[in-house]
């Protein structure tokens, strides 16, 4: 059943000590390909599920089912190309727990910070929103969208060359 592949997504993916895995308010969709996908395919359709767009970055990460059957653990690998996700599908088809499963997020820009000119460039991105709500922070957020007042750059280095 290598066709048949479950996309873990949004949510959070926690850690123990051991590096076991527990995915936390994910969203799972089961998607059944004619054959087995390929990278690419597998790729494409996650994009799909993420609402993101065609170059977006994403990671894919695939899960791994170690243990007995009374006591799985979860444990999750990087899948960053064809070769790697071959290797993941073979392993887990020889396994005792036979279905592909993977974790994909989106890849999000890093923020800038604010210095001289350059805050006036900074774009924020809507996908920030849930991760800062989930820590406490979307005062941030709100902030960071309405953006900081008009400021006249001149007027303010003159300033600083004045009284600096």
């Amino acid at each position: 059943m290598e066709n048949v592949v479950s996309i873990y997504y949004g949510g959070t993916v926690e850690r123990d000590e051991y590096g076991c895995v527990k995915f936390v308010g994910m969203q799972c969709e089961v998607v059944i390909f004619d054959e087995k996908p390929s990278f690419s395919e597998l790729v494409a359709r996650a994009r799909e599920e993420l609402h993101c767009h065609e170059n977006d970055e994403i990671t894919v990460e695939g899960i791994l089912h170690l243990g007995s059957p009374l006591n799985i653990q979860r444990k999750i690998v990087p899948i960053r190309c064809a070769g790697q996700w071959e290797k993941y599908v073979r392993t887990v088809m020889n396994g005792h727990s036979p279905s592909v499963e993977v974790v994909v997020r989106p890849v999000l820009p890093l923020l800038r910070s604010r210095a001289h000119d350059g805050f006036l460039a900074l774009q924020y991105d809507d996908r920030y929103t849930p991760l800062l709500q989930m820590a406490g922070l979307d005062v941030i957020s709100y902030q960071v969208r309405r953006g900081m007042p008009k400021f006249n750059s001149a007027a303010i280095t003159a300033l600083v060359d004045r009284y600096c």
